[in-house]
């Protein structure tokens, strides 16, 4: 994990120690330099005093032992919990809208219970949190984020399924939740806002024993908020108490939970081509707009889960880890959305929409477990980091659904009549489990680290469906092989070039013409790039370029209609530059450029030597930071930002071209003491803009202006 400031409880005038050996710090001041339970050292190194700006350090989220990022052979980057205070994040999407080659918000960010992105071409919905796996089969059910209760969010990019298992080859995205601290400290807070938002939040930890044996946190946020559309609202509260237990030098036990509940409006209103990426007779469609019926418009959410991180070490050079997680999750949906326009008698598209109609409710149960046991030691003038471990996965999933119709909407002069018929469509059952073998073996010889890892996966997926007409029973058992090489060299002078070559694998559910099991897509990258982190320095830059192809891509069966085969292909190689930068004198910045290059190689649609949907060629951000002392324990902070997504196509046949489109950010704050004030807006110049296209009836539009006003009180 990255060094970071008392996981952003403290801005500006924390004194901290920290213990190299096992990076955890102490209070300077409260006891000075104290042995720290977890490994029985001391830390001599010295005080580093914290101003609000986060200290690049490590990571354990590639390699699974806590590597140096300028050491790990592969691009990843890291947003600390201060950097999320800073940008008034309040969603996964909005976390990401910083890094390089990712599409934040595919969808526009509108709902906020579906987070769903984009790394290097590649769709996903389902982050990990904590290590550990939160896979689903339907997106909807994926789990739910605070950013308020992330320690940090970090991004890895490329195929990474050696030691997580199936994946999409773009990357993965592992949010890590916060701890508790051997400082009692705390803050609470309150939010205003656009659309009549308030919400208030809490953060408080410290030990509950004397000798401090015994630690807890508690995280909590509680939301009310309308949105840009008319009757659309949100209702969430979540919270998130944690306790961890350090017996002795060699034994530690973290128990993290989860609790969410959201009781919101349906954002996620599909609206035609025309009127929004698109000219059209009748003009422009409102933002604001509400398309469906407030008779059937809700999407909930009850989520909980439970479980912990615990290792032993059995001497100073072997620890054994686990990490366990049980969550249960339960969704309703109710929605009436548009399906296309209709058109007069030349076909010219007219402001009347046919709109359909569904609701849903979904069950999931999961259960993910991984350990893993960690040795270092040399062989000759070899440093060894040695890592082998088993995980396991299952996931239950249970999905109703009812579709039906209801009346046609004028765009122009909406009237809502709640006439919705409904019936029920199909109900399936889908159970997944997934076991892996991994080892890994990190070698460092003078300034040359070497990795090199390989993985074996057992996956089944059983889905059982029953429809209006039939019932079906699909057992699929998919065995896969992944690796994954990479050397990185570091120069005196802060310089370390690397370059890796890592493979994938993801399930496809579904059978061919002729009944038989769809295998899984597989993925390979090449990667090379250099890394910069001068001596001393919080400064942390990434160069990289890569290429990525996936194989047994679904394409039409050209000899069955309705069928599919997986003949097809795709490829996507780009260059990547992103930079976390202390510029002095309290200003620092975050950067980010990719230019993506992707293709269709293989199909039988049609759309050979297409681009991908929904990548654009170049994306691209930057956020600057200020930090001022204005007088003793007073401090202004001024931050803004701005963000480009390149034009990109919603379809693989190239057809709905979504321009570029350009969003400015900013913030400014102001700390008294333990009181900060901060005000964030998000789009500043209120750009209107479509985030993708579907089809021709399905576009979505990007966040409007928001203003966010905080008050915050740290202790």
């Amino acid at each position: 994990m990255k060094i970071t400031k008392n996981e952003g409880l403290h801005l500006g005038y924390a004194f901290l120690r920290y213990c190299f050996c096992c990076r955890h710090f102490s209070c300077a001041g409260h006891g000075g330099q104290r042995h720290h339970r977890l490994c029985g050292r001391s830390s001599d190194r010295g005080t580093i005093v914290i101003t609000g700006q986060r200290i690049i350090d490590s990571s354990d989220t590639a390699t699974k032992t806590d590597t140096p990022l300028i050491e790990t052979p592969q691009s990843i980057s890291t947003i600390s919990a201060s950097q999320l205070q800073a940008q008034g994040v309040q969603s996964l999407g909005e976390a990401l809208r910083y890094s390089a080659g990712v599409n934040a918000e595919e969808y526009g960010g509108l709902d906020s219970r579906l987070d769903q992105y984009m790394i290097r071409g590649f769709q996903t919905s389902m982050p990990y949190v904590d290590g550990l796996t939160t896979q689903s089969r339907y997106t909807l059910l994926s789990a739910k984020v605070y950013p308020y209760g992330a320690q940090s969010i970090e991004v890895l990019r490329g195929p990474s399924s050696v030691l997580y298992g199936q994946n999409v080859p773009g990357g993965l995205v592992n949010v890590v939740s916060k701890r508790p601290q051997d400082v009692a400290s705390g803050e609470v807070g309150l939010q205003t806002g656009s659309y009549g938002r308030i919400e208030g939040h809490a953060d408080i930890t410290g030990p509950l024993t004397s000798d401090g044996t015994l630690l807890y946190r508690l995280t909590g946020e509680v939301l009310s908020s309308g949105t840009q559309i008319h009757h659309v609202d949100q209702h969430h509260y979540f919270v998130a108490p944690s306790l961890s237990w350090q017996p002795d030098a060699q034994t530690s036990v973290t128990v993290l939970s989860h609790f969410v509940r959201q009781n919101d409006g349906y954002a996620w209103q599909s609206l035609p081509a025309e009127g929004t990426l698109q000219s059209a007779p009748f003009g422009k469609i409102p933002t604001s707009l509400f398309t469906g019926e407030k008779a059937l418009n809700f999407a909930t959410l009850t989520q909980w889960d439970i479980g912990y991180n615990a290792q032993h070490s059995f001497s100073s050079d072997w620890t054994i880890h686990q990490n366990l997680r049980f969550s249960r999750a339960e969704v309703g949906l109710g929605y009436v959305a548009g399906s296309g326009l209709q058109t007069d008698e030349g076909g010219n598209a007219t402001s009347i929409m046919d709109r359909y109609a569904l609701k849903a409710h979904a069950q999931q149960k999961n259960f993910a477990v991984d350990t893993n046991l960690e040795g270092r030691f040399m062989t000759g003038p070899v440093q060894h980091t040695l890592l082998v471990g088993l995980d396991y996965s299952h996931a239950y999933d249970h999905w109703k659904e009812w579709d039906g119709s209801a009346d046609p909407l004028d765009l122009t002069d909406p009237v809502h009549s709640d006439n919705i018929s409904l019936d029920l469509d199909f109900i399936t059952r889908d159970t997944l489990d997934q076991v892996g073998l991994y080892g890994q073996d990190q070698m460092k010889i003078g300034k040359l680290s070497l990795v090199g890892s390989v993985r074996e996966d057992w996956a089944r997926t059983r889905t059982t469906e029953n429809d209006k007409y039939s019932v079906s029973n699909l057992l699929q058992k998919n065995d896969a092989l992944t690796g994954r090489i990479g050397a990185v060299y570091q120069f005196d002078n802060g310089l370390a070039p690397y370059v890796s070559y890592s493979t994938s694998f993801q399930p496809t559910i579904g059978t061919t013409y002729d009944g038989s099991a769809m295998k899984p897509t597989t993925a390979k990258q090449w990667e090379g790039g250099v890394k910069f982190q001068p001596k001393g320095s919080r400064s942390f830059v990434t160069a990289s370029v890569y290429s990525i192809r996936e194989r047994n891509v679904t394409t039409a069966d050209p000899d069955h209609d309705n069928f599919e085969i997986q003949t097809g292909g795709v490829r996507v190689q780009g260059l990547e530059l992103s930079g976390d930068l202390d510029l002095g004198h309290g200003l620092t910045a975050n950067a980010a450029y990719a230019h993506m290059d992707s293709k269709i190689t293989k199909s039988n649609d049609g759309d050979v030597g297409n681009r991908m949907e929904d990548v654009p060629r170049d994306s691209g951000s930057l956020w600057l930071d200020e930090r001022l002392l204005v007088r003793d324990a007073q401090h202004l902070n001024l931050g803004a930002g701005v963000r480009y997504m390149g034009p990109r196509y919603g379809d693989t046949a190239n057809s709905l071209r979504i321009p570029a489109s350009t969003q400015f950010d900013a913030m400014i704050g102001y700390d008294i003491g333990r009181w900060s004030i901060v005000l964030n807006i998000q789009n500043l110049t209120d750009k209107t803009s479509v985030a993708t296209c579907t089809s021709a009836s399905r576009c979505f539009y990007n966040d409007r202006r928001s203003i966010l006003g905080s008050l915050n009180y740290r202790w």
